[in-house]
Parts: structure tokens; C-alpha cells; sequence
């Protein structure tokens, strides 16, 4: 049986960091494909204004994110 934990306090501590590092970053959620679950997961991550808009999830690793990460919703950043 496989079992899916979801650790939004990793997306919230980045997210923090990176704000607090004066870098404009934004929380987005929609979906991820993961082989080991065999399909696409709900799922929430970074951008991170660095000149332009990067994906980053700290979950898996990725900077930038892969391409298996789709959007859904996107929170409104303020870019300093």
C-alpha cells in the first residue's frame, strides 16, 4: 500500500525564505505526475521571481520543476 503525506509546511518555509531573502515568490497548486504512484497527484509548489517566473518544489527537489507540473490555482505576488 502506498501512502502520500503532504507537507505544505515545506512550501510555506520556502516560500518564506525566498520572501524573506527579498526574492518575490508565489504558492501555485494543481497536479504532478509521480511514477511511483502511477498518475498525477494533487500538489502545491513555488515560483520564485528570478528575472522571470521559476518553478521550484522543494517536495521534490526541482529547481526548476519539471514538466509534469500542470497549474491550477495561482496566488498573487506582488513583485518588489
Amino acid at each position: 500500500m502506498k501512502i502520500l503525506i503532504f507537507n505544505i509546511y515545506s512550501i510555506n518555509n520556502a516560500a518564506a525564505l525566498l520572501r524573506a531573502s527579498g526574492i518575490p515568490c508565489r504558492v501555485v497548486g494543481g497536479i504532478v505526475y509521480s511514477e511511483y504512484f502511477g498518475g498525477f497527484l494533487y500538489h502545491v509548489w513555488c515560483e520564485a521571481f528570478l528575472g522571470e517566473w521559476i518553478d521550484i518544489d522543494p517536495t521534490f527537489g526541482q529547481m526548476p520543476a519539471d514538466a509534469t507540473h500542470i497549474v491550477f490555482l495561482r496566488q498573487n505576488a506582488e513583485r518588489n
